[in-house]
């Protein structure tokens, strides 16, 4: 066994959970009252948690559930231009069938 899985094995993986965890519902409740981060982490660091602005920015945003718009009705494209209308275009006209004269 090499010497990292010797070492490995002695001990636990770290949780990777956030000091920020245990708080995410108080903090949007927060930040959906109208505080700023900075006033949040503030309050934060009055009960000895100590994290910056950016810290808490990056947290919510990470466990921020995506919130998918949603879907506008599907407009019905036409595929075949009508042919009882020809199709106009500034500075010239388009013709669909054009006259073996103006081929050569």
């Amino acid at each position: 066994m090499s010497e990292l899985l010797r070492l490995a094995a002695a001990s636990q993986p770290k949780n990777r959970n956030s000091v920020l965890d245990p708080y995410l519902d108080e903090i949007r409740d927060l930040q959906e009252q109208g505080y700023s981060l900075e006033q949040i982490r503030g309050f934060l660091a009055q009960m000895d948690i100590t994290v910056s602005r950016q810290t808490i920015h990056d947290f919510i945003k990470r466990r921020e559930t995506v919130k998918q718009k949603p879907k506008a009705p599907e407009k019905e494209i036409k595929t075949q231009p009508n042919p009882e209308k020809p199709l106009e275009f500034k500075g010239f006209n388009y013709n669909p069938i054009p006259n073996k004269e103006d081929l050569y």
